[in-house]
């Protein structure tokens, strides 16, 4: 029903119609609407990483892994729909479990980013790496989402963002010349 009306439109009725349930087994199980969503949107999460994992399996080099990785998440978000943008939607103004109401997706793939950085001996904050790579990832998905941009694109644009910032010198080290 998520998929189908979205977030708001989509009532605790139909979606216990739907699964065949009463209304009142639904709220046994969940307190509220967006408590459901969240449960929703928590597996699709799950989903989500374990593509994007399957996706980095024997690729070589740290960008090609970067991107083939990436790219598999905005496939697999992809093929979510309008699911994809309601859940977007309610992460900004409702909030989704996880860090401060970010994505449940978050932090599962920010550790993956960091793995991929710290096997290929990336220098510098890996961590504050895999979070800037993180930012690129989700922003240019709001692209597709929102403006209509196709995921060639974005894969591509995340590319030049990736190498972007894995040209950067490692942010701790002053240049005593500059």
């Amino acid at each position: 029903m998520f998929k189908e009306r979205g977030y708001e439109a989509a009532t605790f009725r139909e979606i216990a119609q739907s699964a065949g349930l009463s209304t009142g087994a639904v709220f046994v199980t969940f307190t509220d609407k967006l408590e459901l969503f969240d449960t929703v949107m928590s597996a699709e999460a799950k989903h989500q990483l374990e593509a994007m994992t399957t996706a980095g399996r024997d690729v070589a080099g740290t960008r090609e892994q970067l991107v083939r990785v990436l790219a598999a998440g905005y496939e697999h978000q992809s093929k979510q729909g309008d699911l994809a943008r309601w859940a977007k939607a309610v992460s900004w103004s409702h909030g989704l479990s996880g860090q401060n109401g970010a994505p449940p997706v978050r932090q599962g793939v920010i550790r993956l980013i960091q793995q991929i950085l710290d096997d290929g001996e990336t220098q510098g904050d890996t961590e504050l790496l895999a979070e800037m790579i993180w930012n690129c990832f989700t922003q240019t998905y709001r692209y597709v989402v929102f403006d209509d941009r196709s995921l060639p694109w974005a894969t591509a644009r995340l590319e030049q963002q990736i190498n972007l910032l894995l040209s950067c010198r490692d942010p701790r080290v002053v240049d005593d010349a500059a």
